[in-house]
């Protein structure tokens, strides 16, 4: 419950893995090598993501190039916070995390089909989710999607642009982070924290644009 502490997902993550290598070495050892492995793999995973939102917001060619520089980042690449086999830290499941939240989130706003575009919104949730469940300051990403979304709002309602279906791909996706990872908050002492009052404030003011937008006010 203290200020700082981290949340399970990277130690299990780590523990998991060790288990396929515990048929050919003693425990202490597998989780040994896991714990540097784990991170290595999550940096690397992270070209993915980046290829396909280049792909789906600027075509492929882009993807490819976004993919290709992520590779090549120096720091990435020889930094145990990137793709380095080197340093048991959270910081590339933040990346790759980060990046799956705005991939979904994007796919759900540029949906036009209504079921596909609230399952995408879950899935943006789950690595938001995620996220609540390894960095201590996930609230932050959090905070990124509703300001986002205010702004947004904000002009669609003066051009008269507002969509429901935008508000249903950000509050699903906020309130999806929030119910997943709630069991790990509410374990460390906390009963209702930051993301729930973003997603009720996104909720409310979304909601008050639809009607000024229905009203024509």
């Amino acid at each position: 419950g203290k200020s700082g502490g981290r949340a399970p997902l990277p130690d299990m993550s780590a523990i998991g893995f060790s288990k396929l290598l515990t048929p050919f070495m003693s425990e202490a050892d597998a989780v040994g090598y896991a714990m540097p492995f784990v991170p290595a793999l999550f940096g690397a995973l992270l070209i993915f993501p980046v290829y396909f939102i280049g792909k789906t917001l600027f075509g492929k060619k882009a993807g490819l190039v976004g993919a290709l520089l992520i590779a090549l980042i120096p720091i990435h690449i020889s930094s145990g916070h990137g793709s380095a086999y080197a340093l048991f830290d959270h910081d590339s499941f933040n990346l790759l995390l980060y990046f799956l939240t705005f991939l979904f989130l994007l796919k759900s706003i540029k949906e036009k089909d209504m079921f596909r575009r609230a399952l995408y919104a879950l899935l943006a949730g789950i690595p938001l989710a995620a996220l609540s469940m390894v960095w201590v300051e996930a609230q932050f990403l959090y905070t990124i999607i509703t300001v986002y979304a205010v702004v947004q709002l904000i002009f669609d309602l003066f051009t008269n642009k507002v969509e429901e279906g935008f508000v249903m791909s950000i509050t699903l996706a906020l309130f999806t982070g929030f119910f997943v990872s709630w069991p790990v908050v509410y374990a460390g002492g906390v009963l209702l924290d930051l993301p729930v009052f973003l997603a009720l404030g996104v909720l409310i003011f979304g909601g008050l644009c639809i009607l000024f937008k229905r009203k024509q006010i």
